[in-house]
Order: structure tokens, then C-alpha cells, then sequence
């Protein structure tokens, strides 16, 4: 996806936040850490368009803190439980 679709797809999460141009540094912070890849391509609309893609890293990175998420969902879904 290319920037813009992407915040569009944060502002459709309810419960979830962003400030207009928040995506982008994030975006800057992933690549520099070689989780995302850049693919530019021209736009009918304007100036070329910047879409990212997670690399292999990006996966493996994303399942690490989905594991980390989950288990954690674990114990508090426990403790719910547990009332």
C-alpha cells in the first residue's frame, strides 16, 4: 500500500488515533530499520507514489510482537476471567 491508503486505513480503526503526517515518520522509522521495503510508481494523479512492503524482516519482526501480543491477551483475558 502507499502512504495515504494506509492512513485512511487507521483513521477507519475506531479506537485508534493518528495525527494527519504521523504515518509517514513511522513509515521513515521502519525502513531505516530494514522492515519495510520502497517500491515508487508513477501516479496519473501527481508525483510518483511510495509503496511499502514489509520485507523479510518486517514478517518476522510482525509475528515476534503478534506472539508478544497474544500472550499477553492471554494473561489478561485470565484475570477477566478470574473476577
Amino acid at each position: 500500500m502507499y502512504a495515504y491508503e494506509i492512513e485512511k486505513k487507521f483513521r477507519k480503526s475506531q479506537g485508534l488515533f493518528i495525527s494527519d503526517g504521523t504515518i509517514y515518520h513511522i513509515l521513515h522509522r521502519l525502513k531505516a530499520h530494514r522492515l519495510v521495503s520502497i517500491t515508487e510508481v508513477k501516479s496519473p494523479d501527481g508525483p510518483k507514489r511510495k509503496y511499502y512492503q514489509l520485507t523479510k524482516e518486517g514478517h518476522e519482526t510482525l509475528a515476534q510482537m503478534n506472539a508478544y501480543w497474544y500472550a499477553h491477551k492471554e494473561q489478561v483475558d485470565s484475570i477477566e476471567v478470574g473476577k
